[in-house]
Order: C-alpha cells, then structure tokens, then sequence
C-alpha cells in the first residue's frame, strides 16, 4: 500500500515532483559515500533481482495485471529492491496527489491517527494528516511517545531513500485535500461522527 501525507485545505494542489535531470539516484548518488560506487555495492549484495512479473510468468505462466499506475509498479517490486523504474514510481506519485477519492475510512491500530484512501480504480493508500508545521520544535520536556508524528517524515524518507540509491521505502507524497469534498462527504459512518460541526454549520 503506498502511502500519502497532507494537509487540510479548501482545495487539492499539485506537488513538484524530484527531477533527476536524466540520471537514476544511484547515479547522482555515486561518489556520495566515500566515493564508493553505490550501484556496484548493491549489485554485490544483491545478484539477481527477481520481480513479481518475473515470478509469476516463471511458477504460474501468468501475467501480472498492468492496468493502472499501482499495478505496474506493483509488477516490479523485486527480491532486491521495492522498485527500478523511476518513470513508475513518478505516475504513481501524481496518482497519489491528484486520483480522485472514493472512499474515506480510519486505519486501525497503531498510535496515531491515519486514515486509508480508497481511489476510483479501487487502489488504496495510508493518509497521516499534518498535525502542525514543518518549523515546530517539540518541546524538549515533552515524552518522546506522546508527540505527534510529522506528516512529512516519510516523505523525505522515501525521497533519501531514492537519492541514495536504496529503493526500499515506500513511495510517499504529500496531498492536500479538500476537508468537505474529499474527506467529509466521503467519510465512512464512523468517520463522519468525528467531525464537528459548528451552530454556525462550519465542519
């Protein structure tokens, strides 16, 4: 399940993708551990990177399904690595930023509050929404456990990820959503009991 992190706002935006001006992140990544080939040293520790699509025409003469941007990337997840193809990883990125919602549900467990999207073409992705600033500083005093999580951890965790040439987080993006139209109207029952409304007939 691929993940999304955001805002609450009046309308969705589109997000400026990472461009790597022609050259994989292994490549820009290369002389940035001590001047050691990234690509050689993954390729030592990693000799053959078998793919789903590969796994299944070899044990099942089956096809993995292609029809959307999740099923092809879902196709390349390998044995090494969570994906290859920098151009699938991209699609799947503006799908996660731009599909339209069809369903709103909260995720259960874990200490925090996530919600999954379910999108038109029945894909899912895990929701945190951003619970304050990039700039906050926690409050030193303050319980580790009892802080929130910061919607935009794992987006640059999955960024560093790519840029050094690991490809194993899982492809993350931030969204804005529209609170009424995205999330409210889509919100399953017990969802939409969570909302306050306001005499004034705010949400």
């Amino acid at each position: 399940m691929a993940r999304v992190s955001g805002e609450w706002d009046e309308a969705p935006r589109s997000i400026e993708l990472l461009q790597y001006g022609g050259k994989s992140p292994a490549e820009n990544a290369l002389h940035s551990a001590g001047g050691r080939d990234l690509g050689a040293l993954t390729a030592k520790e990693c000799h053959e990177n078998t793919t789903l699509a590969k796994y299944w025409l070899k044990t099942k003469q089956k096809s993995v399904p292609t029809r959307d941007s999740w099923e092809k990337f879902y196709a390349e997840i390998g044995s090494c690595s969570v994906y290859n193809n920098d151009r699938l990883v991209d699609d799947l990125l503006t799908d996660l930023n731009q599909a339209a919602i069809k369903a709103v549900h909260i995720m259960d467990g874990g200490t925090q509050a996530k919600l999954v999207f379910t999108f038109e073409n029945d894909k899912q992705a895990v929701f945190k929404p951003m619970r304050f600033g990039r700039d906050y500083e926690s409050d030193p005093n303050h319980f580790y456990f009892s802080d929130f999580e910061r919607h935009n951890a794992e987006i640059a965790t999955f960024h560093l990820d790519r840029v050094l040439g690991f490809r194993r987080a899982v492809p993350t993006v931030g969204r804005i959503v529209n609170m009424t139209s995205e999330l409210f109207d889509k919100a399953e029952k017990k969802l939409k009991k969570t909302f306050f409304v306001s005499p004034g007939i705010n949400s």
